[in-house]
């Protein structure tokens, strides 16, 4: 069993969890300045409207936008600047989902803003783990 952590890397039920080292953002265009020693740090929140019995549903982020915005470290602002974010996700079964995502960047040198498409589908394979550091707590006191 896999799950995945909220920066897009993912743990085993038997790791204690992500660090930030381990959990770098994930895209692959960051590859080779992960590989040069560059930290990367971006925090993004998106959000849309949602019915509550809906199957299918986005949510956007903005670059300069202080709701639902998204904020770099000086490393990724100078060399990848993410100027949008829009997830479209879909709910299969209660076992499984599906997204589409584009971030479109700005990046040094490029004549037009790059557009980063990754796609995937997830499907439980298991309950969650309990969680480690409630075992053998007494709830009661």
């Amino acid at each position: 069993m896999v799950r995945s952590c909220s920066t897009g890397c993912a743990t085993t039920p038997t790791s204690s969890g992500s660090s930030r080292d381990d959990c770098r953002y994930g895209a692959r265009w960051l590859g080779l300045a992960a590989q040069k020693g560059q930290r990367q740090a971006q925090a993004l929140l998106a959000a849309g409207h949602v019915e509550p019995d809906a199957t299918e549903f986005m949510v956007r982020a903005e670059r300069g936008l202080s709701t639902y915005g998204i904020v770099s470290n000086t490393f990724l602002e100078r060399a990848f600047r993410t100027l949008s974010f829009v997830m479209r996700v879909t709910v299969l079964d209660d076992d499984a989902w599906s997204y589409e995502q584009e971030t479109i960047l700005e990046i040094p040198g490029a004549r037009e803003p790059f557009a980063h498409v990754d796609h995937n589908q997830l499907v439980r394979v298991g309950g969650p783990p309990p969680n480690p550091l409630a075992r053998g707590l007494d709830v009661a006191n």
